[in-house]
């Protein structure tokens, strides 16, 4: 019999404080992690920069690397009390290939890739048709610094071409 009433007193014992050490373990905070909502596309396109884990009400700044060198201020925002934060921009006109997008924010920074891919866009005449002769303008963004061999066709048939530049 005492045995088992010191089994029972154990128990409680057990009951009681196994809790209270479950209840006394720290919590570790996450990290500040960002996302883009995409991570490649033209100059002027849209994107978004997400970011989750950060102290609430801080001010956070995003920064567009057109070069290693040049940075452009895209926006800024103030961190909801969830700990999150979103900034939309458009892609500054920079050159094609990998460019870094930077988060400033009180403890520190973080970095995430956007790829510009190049594009031609005909923007004269706006509707982008016209009669034989008409002149056209064509704009090209996210091309190479120096980059060679590009060729702008003109296409009478589906294989006939004549190269305007």
């Amino acid at each position: 019999m005492k045995l088992l009433s010191r089994l029972i007193i154990a128990f409680a014992v057990c009951l009681i404080a196994f809790p209270a050490l479950i209840l006394t373990t720290p919590v570790q905070a996450l990290s500040p992690a960002i996302d883009l909502s995409t991570s490649s596309g033209y100059v002027g396109d849209e994107i978004i920069v997400y970011g989750e884990n950060f102290e609430p009400y801080s001010d956070i700044s995003v920064y567009y690397y057109i070069t290693s060198d040049d940075t452009d201020y895209v926006g800024g925002d103030t961190v909801t009390s969830d700990g999150s934060f979103s900034v939309d921009f458009n892609i500054p006109e920079s050159y094609g290939g990998s460019h870094e997008i930077r988060v400033d924010y009180d403890s520190g920074d973080l970095y995430a890739t956007f790829t510009v891919e190049p594009m031609l866009e005909i923007t004269s005449p706006s509707e982008a048709e016209g009669f034989v002769g008409s002149q056209v303008t064509i704009k090209g963004t996210g091309f190479g610094e120096v980059e060679d061999y590009i060729e702008v066709r003109y296409y009478t048939t589906s294989s006939d071409f004549t190269v305007v530049r």
